[in-house]
């Protein structure tokens, strides 16, 4: 008998909401368990397969990632015309939202324009932060 078991724990691991089966290790995904064994630890196991090519992530975003998880074994294989293809609307988003207008020292309005520099780096960094005011809504416990 074979059992072949996917995924990626450090990605998405279970969540758990129950002490009880927190507490039986449930907060552990099988997988995770099964890859802690003494077979699957070595780096040279044949026993664990790690897919390291990515075809949908820049390669700025990967980084991080690929450090903190992955012993910088990620690699960026996406088509960079994809992975790059809204860079510049970046800070063209940031500095519409940064435009403000304010009262000036002799009463006139001004328009302040954002960060200049700050904008320049953001147009080459493919990820941007928004803040949405929100509400988490769930169902019943």
């Amino acid at each position: 008998c074979r059992v072949v078991l996917t995924g990626d724990w450090r990605q998405l691991g279970p969540v758990v909401r129950s002490a009880a089966a927190d507490s039986l290790g449930l907060s552990k995904s099988l997988i995770e368990r099964v890859a802690s064994l003494p077979p699957y630890k070595s780096p040279n196991s044949r026993c664990l397969v790690a897919l390291t090519r990515n075809y949908r992530s820049h390669q700025e975003l990967l980084a991080v990632p690929s450090k903190l998880f992955y012993q910088q074994s990620l690699q960026a294989c996406a088509d960079p015309a994809q992975t790059g293809a809204l860079l510049g609307a970046t800070a063209e988003l940031v500095q519409d939202d940064d435009a403000t207008t304010t009262a000036g020292s002799d009463g006139e309005e001004e328009t302040g324009q954002g960060a200049g520099e700050e904008e320049a780096e953001l147009a080459e960094f493919p990820l941007l932060f928004y803040g949405v005011e929100g509400r988490d809504v769930r169902e019943d416990d």
